[in-house]
């Protein structure tokens, strides 16, 4: 599970913070949380297998604010 908080004024991002993430049965090896422009903030995280590093992926969540003005959420 994976979230964060995003402050808007006049429809636009102004900030992004609190990120918090739980994963099982996995290691975060990063995790990073940025505004990207005024209509945009993403969430990205890389994180492997705790044995034998086997499995790994890197994804992120994005928060955008489309062209009507509604926040739409997405991830990889």
């Amino acid at each position: 599970m994976f979230h964060f908080y995003i402050t808007t004024s006049g429809n636009k991002i102004t900030s992004a913070r609190d990120l918090n993430y739980t994963i099982v049965g996995a290691q975060v090896n990063s995790a990073s949380l940025r505004v990207d422009n005024s209509k945009r903030a993403s969430a990205h995280f890389s994180f492997t297998t705790p044995i034998w590093n086997v499995i790994s992926w890197t994804g992120w969540v994005r928060a955008t604010i489309n062209s009507s003005n509604n926040l739409v959420v997405t991830r990889n």
